[in-house]
């Protein structure tokens, strides 16, 4: 897949649309919100096959079992290309470690964006621990 003409119009007008979107598992939370990001930029949706198969932290904790992973960091392996933290550029996915297991948020220069109880966070790039390449 491959990121599109008009990729950061699009990944910026997703995130907008997000700015005041309340937490919500399976519709609105890291997941679903870097998968966004990655059909924002390539116009295609990499959790297709799984949405609406999570409403809570234990459903999500069952899928992530039934896809044979630990984490969504190794669930996003699965789905796109791993690179190093160091080579993740603007619009590339990363997992960071959290009090929560972890997260996804979208790489932003000097900060991931990732969903908050309401609207978007944004972390240091330093709270990285994996990245994964969306598009060429």
């Amino acid at each position: 897949m491959e990121r599109t003409q008009g990729w950061e119009q699009r990944l910026n007008a997703m995130m907008t649309g997000a700015i005041n979107t309340p937490h919500e598992w399976g519709v609105h939370d890291c997941v679903t919100f870097a998968a966004d990001a990655v059909e924002a930029m390539t116009g295609v949706d990499p959790i297709a096959d799984l949405r609406g198969e999570w409403a809570g932290p234990l459903s999500a904790r069952r899928l992530l079992t039934d896809e044979g992973v630990d984490t969504i960091g190794d669930m996003a392996a699965k789905r796109l290309p791993e690179i190093p933290v160091s080579m993740a550029r603007r619009g590339d996915i990363v997992f960071c470690d959290s009090d929560e297991g972890g997260f996804l948020g979208v790489m932003q220069g000097r900060s991931i964006v990732g969903p908050a109880g309401i609207g978007l966070v944004h972390v240091p790039v330093n709270q990285a621990l994996r990245a994964f390449r969306v598009g060429v």
